[in-house]
Parts: C-alpha cells; sequence; structure tokens
C-alpha cells in the first residue's frame, strides 16, 4: 500500500495556528499512539464520526419537533 505525505506549515505569530500546533502536538499522547500521523488519523476519524452522528441526531430533534408541532405526541415518536 502506498503512503502519501502532507505538509502542514505554521504561523507560530498567529493565535490560532499557535494553537492548533500545540493541540497537534499533544495526539500522541492522548492517544497513547507515537506515530504523530497515526494520531491524527484517529482525531480526524472521530472528528468526523462525531459531526456525522450529530447531524444524524439534528435530523431526528427535528423530525421529533415537527411530529410535536403538527399535532403527534411524543409517544407517537420514539427516540432512536
Amino acid at each position: 500500500m502506498s503512503t502519501e505525505t502532507i505538509t502542514i506549515r505554521f504561523n507560530l505569530a498567529d493565535e490560532i495556528d499557535r494553537r492548533v500546533y500545540a493541540a497537534l502536538q499533544q495526539l500522541p499522547e492522548f492517544y497513547h499512539e507515537p506515530d504523530l500521523s497515526r494520531a491524527v488519523i484517529r482525531f480526524i476519524d472521530q472528528l468526523v464520526s462525531a459531526v456525522g452522528e450529530c447531524e444524524e441526531r439534528t435530523a431526528q430533534c427535528q423530525a421529533l419537533l415537527a411530529g410535536l408541532v403538527g399535532g403527534r405526541t411524543a409517544a407517537d415518536t420514539a427516540w432512536q
């Protein structure tokens, strides 16, 4: 399997860049993963999953609220 390289440049004079840089440096410790690349991949994977789950739950909540506003009772709408 091939590997690809991505280079990220940080302007450490910029507050956001510094904060992101510091967070990335801490990922290996947070994930107990000595390889920074693997730690970043795990972080992004979990982030993508969390965003997807939030979107799904938002849609479920909107459906529940629409049901309540539309006259359906809470018993008519099941929580997932």
